[in-house]
């Protein structure tokens, strides 16, 4: 059963870029986290990640970034995503699969 705890945890972005393609991706922005559903609650990044505005990522090199979910007294489960904006590898930037909370 869902509870009104805030939650934290972490996602990783890697830079995955592999052969004659495989460049540098310099984020230009901070990371964003986007509730995508009509649950209420908030999500938040907050401090403590790697990745910032001006991370730069070789290939194969990570940053974490640190997300919180506050539900606001709600159980339902909320869903979000993570998005990066940068330059280097051919996008301007991606945006992570959804995750739940609660």
């Amino acid at each position: 059963m869902a509870n009104t705890n805030t939650k934290t945890g972490f996602v990783t972005v890697t830079n995955t870029a592999t052969g004659a393609g495989a460049g540098t991706f310099s984020f230009t922005a901070a990371p964003t986290v986007t509730k995508v559903a009509t649950a209420g609650g908030t999500f938040s990044i907050f401090a403590g990640g790697t990745c910032t505005a001006t991370t730069m990522l070789n290939s194969n090199q990570s940053c974490t970034m640190n997300v919180q979910y506050a539900p606001g007294g709600l159980t339902a489960t909320a869903t979000a995503n993570v998005t990066v904006t940068g330059t280097g590898l051919g996008v301007t930037s991606a945006t992570s699969a959804n995750f739940f909370a609660n």
